[in-house]
């Protein structure tokens, strides 16, 4: 076939079917929005949450958690969860210590 041949069928089956025709069309028209919509939504999300973060939390922010490190590896503090304040440290912060530490602000 020649490719006059398939454009020319073509067209004459759009014309034939109108709504179908229509209705594909609006179709990916929707899918198309609706894709854009959500890449837009998510890109701005990010941003915004990036944006909250580094706003609140600098480098000067000290974050306790209370309690026992669940994931801590043993002696030395390590893996997640560990470090300083880990389950094994030792490591107490008394009241005198959030008092210093608002003070230095």
């Amino acid at each position: 076939m020649k490719t006059r041949d398939v454009l020319s069928y073509s067209f004459s089956a759009i014309r034939l079917r109108k709504l179908r025709a229509g209705l594909t069309t609006l179709g990916v028209v929707i899918g198309i929005a609706a894709i854009v919509a959500l890449l837009s939504i998510t890109q701005g999300l990010q941003n915004t949450i990036a944006s909250q973060l580094q706003a609140r939390i600098g480098t000067d922010t000290l974050i306790v958690s209370p309690g026992r490190s669940v994931f801590g590896t043993g002696q030395d503090g390590g893996g997640f969860g560990g470090g300083i304040g880990g389950s094994d440290s030792g490591f107490k912060l008394q009241i005198n210590d959030t008092r210093q530490s608002k003070d230095c602000h």
